[in-house]
């Protein structure tokens, strides 16, 4: 009995995990595909208008990429 109960925690964990896995790979793929693709043209336009972020005052920022990773 205690065999079946250590086997069926340990599929348990290993089906947990792939499902981590799979949407991690999805939720990566989906913010890939909702962000827009930038010409040169207009790429040229951004660094034109906007100073590069090593110049930029790194408080006036918030970084938001925890969500994204976890």
């Amino acid at each position: 009995m205690a065999n079946t109960l250590v086997v069926n925690d340990m599929l348990k964990e290993l089906i947990k995990e792939g499902v981590r896995e799979v949407l991690k790979e999805e939720r990566l793929q989906m913010y890939q595909a909702v962000i827009p693709v930038v010409t040169k043209k207009e790429m040229a336009d951004i660094e034109k208008r906007f100073a590069h972020p090593d110049a930029s005052n790194a408080d006036e920022f918030n970084d938001l990429t925890s969500w994204i990773t976890a």
